[in-house]
């Protein structure tokens, strides 16, 4: 549970430190040392997970060698490496997941980490804009810990802010007010961190959500229609709230540039190896497929867009299990953090790659038969009462 919370609040894992190393990392080895002694005890282990760790090793092992045959420094290689590192973690999250109570008590941590977030966000908004915190006081306690960033004096993006969207999408289907009410908080308060990559990834991921499962087809084209437009005003918006943000922009077209000016015949299929970097960026790249491409090339985009599809899979197979309602908002969850990762390095950070395997494994369980549980227990509640 604590790993969990950890993972879903903790941002991008820097708030707290001990020593080298932050508390999501000794999380993550105290987690993956307890699941390898289970695996020596029991000798079990899921064949699709046996698989994916298998190819993930192997993947990882020949960026490994490209990179040294490109002499770069092994403790770059190490460094880059680290954040990657985590996508062990899936071993003991199929170890702890195997029942259906296991997924709801993952629902249950991830609207409480999304309602948390959101509720201390806005105090610390309205304090703010009251000038009852002082932004410059509150700017130095924060800032060097690299997880915050500021839009003026009036609002902030914190890395955990990314759970504001994902616990959105297991809330937004409940018809009980409070559910309805909680979906609101979430949506008010990741639109007030005026960050367009988050409005523009929900907005393209609640469209992919009404082209599969909306009935109305007349309703999803006119959704389909406003949004759009809806995201271009929140860009224009934010554009001229907090100024212009064309050097952001202008950054990722040149690291675009960058990665293509460094093109060769073997870089296209294996890459240049952990630890190179660009001339911009150093080590690390916004756009997380462009720097999958750099440093494993088209099978390391494969295996990622393998990831997606068997997620996909699993996905459609929990819903001829008849679970969609429990399965959907980790599929949408995925989709979001896919999406997202376009424009920032979510997917190659414990941040987003921990939800995309949790995703992995919950589905692998709901995809098994058919639940009789709901997310949404308020709801059938009140239909029994009108009953």
């Amino acid at each position: 549970m604590i790993l969990l919370l950890e993972l879903f609040m903790g941002g991008g894992g820097r708030l707290l430190d001990i020593g080298t190393l932050s508390v999501r990392m000794y999380f993550f080895m105290a987690a993956t040392g307890l699941s390898l002694l289970y695996l020596i005890i029991r000798q079990h282990i899921s064949l699709d997970i046996l698989v994916l760790l298998a190819v993930f090793t192997l993947l990882h092992g020949m960026a490994f060698v490209v990179a040294y045959a490109n002499n770069v420094p092994m403790e770059r290689v190490l460094l880059d490496f680290k954040p990657l590192s985590f996508f062990y973690i899936i071993l003991f999250f199929s170890y702890k997941i195997r029942r259906i109570e296991d997924v709801l008590w993952v629902v249950d941590l991830i609207r409480i980490a999304a309602l948390l977030l959101a509720v201390i966000y806005l105090i610390v908004f309205v304090l703010l804009n009251l000038r009852l915190i002082n932004f410059a006081l509150f700017w130095h306690a924060t800032y060097a810990s690299e997880e915050f960033f500021f839009r003026g004096q009036m609002a902030f993006l914190y890395k955990g802010f990314v759970y504001l969207v994902i616990g959105f999408f297991f809330l937004f289907r409940g018809k009980h007010w409070q559910y309805k009410a909680f979906a609101v908080l979430l949506a008010l308060a990741t639109f007030l961190t005026f960050t367009r990559g988050f409005i523009v990834a929900w907005g393209v991921t609640y469209i992919i959500y009404l082209a599969l499962f909306g009935k109305n087809k007349i309703l999803i084209l006119i959704f389909s229609l406003i949004i759009p437009i809806l995201v271009l005003l929140a860009w224009q918006y934010t554009d001229s709230l907090l100024g212009d943000k064309m050097y952001s922009d202008g950054v990722r077209f040149l690291q675009v540039y960058q990665v293509l000016d460094m093109i060769t015949p073997y870089s296209v299929i294996l890459g240049h190896g952990l630890g190179v970097g660009i001339g911009i960026r150093d080590l690390h790249m916004e756009v997380a497929y462009l720097e999958i491409f750099h440093k494993q090339g088209i099978i390391g985009l494969a295996f990622w867009g393998g990831i997606f599809l068997v997620i996909t899979w699993k996905f459609a197979q929990a819903v001829q299990k008849g679970n969609l309602e429990l399965a959907l908002p980790f599929f949408l969850a995925v989709v979001f953090m896919y999406v997202e990762s376009v424009t920032n390095p979510f997917l190659l950070s414990p941040l987003g790659m921990g939800l995309v395997l949790l995703a992995w494994v919950c589905l692998s369980v709901l995809s098994l038969k058919t639940f009789q549980e709901t997310l949404y227990p308020l709801d059938h509640s009140r239909e029994l009462s009108q009953a």
